[in-house]
């Protein structure tokens, strides 16, 4: 079973006393799904109460609680509160769909939120979103904001980035003439560090967001039709 298995992966801190099939038995003793019934599950201090005997250490059973929340398909929390459910847990089905997404997936959805800036241009004459090639960006003498893609990122003290490479190109060209007002350009690049951060994020909005358009598709019930809705919020903010 799996909470055998993860007391297994860990036998210094939950194998030795099991603390990961305790943890499962207490919530499903205290939580069994009844046809046609919600069940809102037990309290973490309930749950620590089934499980802890004389002489352990409690929070060692809030922690398996936790490994097996992350790993547990039917496995449900809300808050404090545990519960098993007939019905697969949408959180691990957006786990899913997030590694399904490719990085193609996640630059065009940011691409997209990118174009939004011409909207909010502050002091710059105009903002150039994500060019894909240097005839993207005029050649005026006014002030203006180059925004590179998101696969152009840069790292500090990296004199051949993909974002030096695509900014110096940009500079020294506009399409197939020699650029004259390079002194007009301003360059805003991604953090190669953060990019990361960035496409995780990206994943999870795009994959709450199928997960909730399809609500009706999946069977889900309201309460996790209302959590596909707040987590795709989550992610977009």
């Amino acid at each position: 079973s799996l909470p055998k298995r993860l007391d297994a992966e860990s036998p210094a801190r939950f194998g030795r006393i099991w603390a990961t099939r305790r943890v499962a038995r207490a919530v499903y003793l205290g939580s069994a799904p009844v046809a046609g019934q919600a069940n809102k599950g037990l309290d973490i201090r309930r749950i620590r109460l089934a499980c802890v005997q004389p002489g352990e250490n409690i929070a060692v059973f809030g922690d398996a609680l936790r490994q097996l929340g992350d790993h547990a398909a039917h496995l449900y929390n809300d808050g404090s509160r545990y519960w098993y459910s007939t019905q697969a847990n949408v959180g691990h089905v957006a786990k899913d769909r997030a590694a399904q997404k490719t990085e193609d997936d996640l630059f065009q959805e940011i691409r997209g939120r990118l174009g939004v800036q011409q909207k909010q241009r502050g002091s710059f004459a105009r903002v150039h979103p994500a060019p894909q090639s240097s005839g993207d960006v005029p050649d005026d003498p006014d002030a203006r904001l180059v925004i590179l893609s998101p696969d152009k990122a840069h790292a500090a003290g990296e004199p051949d980035s993909p974002a030096i490479l695509c900014a110096m190109q940009i500079l020294e060209q506009r399409g197939n003439s020699p650029r004259l007002n390079r002194n007009a350009l301003v360059f805003l690049a991604p953090d190669k560090t953060r990019l990361d951060d960035l496409k995780q994020a990206c994943a999870a909005f795009l994959a709450w967001k199928s997960i909730y358009e399809e609500r009706e598709a999946l069977g889900l019930d309201p309460f996790n039709a209302k959590l596909a809705e707040r987590k795709m919020e989550e992610s977009n903010r």
